[in-house]
């Protein structure tokens, strides 16, 4: 007699199948032990879920890609429990209010009045033209329970201003430019690097002489036109990102 194949329970959350099997199978890995890691088959999966094979198939795509399944060829699937320990992952698609949701804050922003000043000397740096340019400013800071976290000031050139600033933060910069520019973000660039930045260290309560982390982040539209300035920093109290390389 065959070994009996327990089935899975899928909780129904309006979800595409594929992504609630993968869900099912998260949360299955998190209660495996370094050593004791090794994952059904595709086969026993869809027979446990009642699915079929390409429905298994994407969700397994999808661990992968997040980091929670490594598959060899000839070996099997192996899951990794120690990922769920990784709370601020800045290698996953996520805005900074996710990623501070996710590592389990209360998260608000606020949004200051923008102005028009010279362009800053960091994206003159990779943007020369600009030394003489005009640009509009605002600054973004994003509140853990109460807390500042992440404090950003952001700088657009004025002749790509199409209307004025709303006094609502928008769910993120992308959506931000789209209103007020009217151009469609295609990709980003980030530099990392320690500053000391009086300001910031001020806003985040912390010693003034200490350094902190910052990323120079660059928007470009679909055209592949510089339309933005991000200069972002990180309140090492609160932000605690990483990342997962996978071979």
């Amino acid at each position: 007699m065959g070994n009996i194949i327990e089935p899975l329970t899928l909780k129904d959350t309006g979800a595409p199948k594929y992504k609630i099997i993968a869900d099912e199978i998260r949360e299955q890995i998190r209660s495996l032990t370094p050593g004791h890691n090794k994952l059904e088959t595709e086969e026993v999966l869809a027979e446990r879920t009642g699915t079929s094979r390409s429905t298994i198939r994407q969700a397994i795509t999808q661990l992968i890609e997040e980091g929670y399944i490594t598959r060899i060829q000839g070996k099997g699937m192996f899951g990794h429990p120690m990922v769920h320990d990784l709370k601020m992952r800045v290698d996953m698609d996520m805005n900074f209010r996710q990623i501070l949701g996710v590592g389990g804050y209360r998260v608000s922003v606020s949004q200051s009045d923008g102005y028009v000043t010279g362009a800053s000397p960091r994206l003159c740096k990779r943007f020369p033209e600009y030394e003489s340019a005009r640009v509009f400013e605002f600054h973004w800071t994003y509140f853990a329970d109460n807390r500042e976290a992440i404090f950003c000031r952001t700088q657009v050139p004025l002749e790509l201003m199409k209307k004025n600033l709303s006094p609502i933060p928008a769910v993120s910069l992308k959506d931000l430019l789209k209103d007020i520019c009217g151009m469609e973000v295609a990709f980003t660039t980030a530099w990392t690097k320690a500053v000391l930045d009086r300001e910031a260290m001020g806003i985040f309560g912390l010693p003034e002489n200490d350094p902190v982390l910052a990323w120079d982040e660059f928007f470009f539209d679909l055209n592949d036109y510089f339309i933005c300035f991000n200069e972002i920093l990180f309140n090492p109290e609160i932000v605690d990102m990483a990342r997962i390389t996978r071979f």
